[in-house]
């Protein structure tokens, strides 16, 4: 069921920051076929809330979360944050500002610093709308990535626009 495959997607999540690729891809593989064998005919209500986007973004921040230290899944997190982000509904905020700090983030670890700006920019645009304590916590991968770049001044600005953002008031 598709329940199923929320729970197995998490369980993938939590080992991802456990840093168990292992484990983590093998949740993230059963999620993915729970779900596409999933019809929740007694349950169809819970397909709108988990469908195929939240999946996605599910399986996205698995790999982004592996991936700011195995290039390989670094390279599936950006394709899937991208198809994510250009894929999702409009209405969900909130799962957009999530893809696009993991994106700023990946894309920034795997060395491309214009576009990392840009999607870093974009992401903190989406979290200052929002005013979400959870969100601004989850801010601290893309921090990590400016920290490596102190000399990039389209880092340097955005790392002040996250402090500002980070610091209450």
């Amino acid at each position: 069921s598709a329940a199923v495959a929320l729970l197995l997607a998490h369980e993938a999540l939590a080992y991802a920051h456990l840093n168990d690729p292992r484990q983590a891809m093998t949740a993230l593989r059963r999620a993915e076929d729970e779900y596409a064998h999933a019809t929740d005919d007694d349950w169809p209500e819970f397909l709108q809330f988990f469908d195929r986007g939240a999946l996605d973004t599910s399986a996205a921040r698995v790999h982004s979360k592996l991936g700011l230290t195995e290039p390989h899944h670094r390279t599936e997190a950006i394709t899937r944050l991208h198809n994510a982000i250009d894929n999702g509904p409009t209405d969900r905020v909130r799962q957009r500002a999530f893809n696009l700090i993991w994106l700023a983030a990946c894309t920034l670890a795997d060395g491309d610093l214009t576009t990392g700006a840009h999607i870093g920019n974009q992401a903190l645009t989406s979290v200052a709308s929002l005013n979400s304590p959870r969100l601004i916590k989850h801010l601290e991968p893309l921090n990590t990535q400016l920290q490596r770049h102190p000399n990039h001044a389209d880092l340097r600005h955005l790392t002040h626009e996250l402090r500002q953002l980070s610091t209450p008031a």
